[in-house]
């Protein structure tokens, strides 16, 4: 299955990862894991203030990346942007979840 991008929607290396995800390709996760992971869950300790939690929000992120990647749009936002959105959105439903 083939995945086109422009060039100035999507760098290369992103190109690759979602690619691969999109084909449900192990090596994409790898690859996003590698390249996203350390600074995904900086994002995610400094807005949960617990590293725990912070733990949590990266498991739900990576999950909910490996199930929506189809959502993604490059047209729409940059990869990256994508990405804090999504760990953004896990930490507000743990930290709520916590609080109840």
């Amino acid at each position: 299955m083939s995945h086109s991008y422009t060039l100035h929607q999507i760098s290369l290396a992103e190109q690759k990862i979602v690619s691969l995800l999109k084909d449900k390709n192990k090596e994409g996760f790898e690859l996003l894991y590698d390249t996203y992971s350390k600074s995904l869950y900086t994002l995610s300790l400094h807005l949960t203030s617990n590293s725990s939690v912070a733990e949590q929000v990266m498991e739900n992120t990576f999950i909910y990346i490996w199930k929506n990647i189809d959502s993604f749009l490059p047209a729409r936002s940059s990869f990256g942007v994508w990405l804090v959105c999504i760990v953004k959105g896990e930490a507000i439903k743990l930290i709520g979840s916590t609080k109840s």
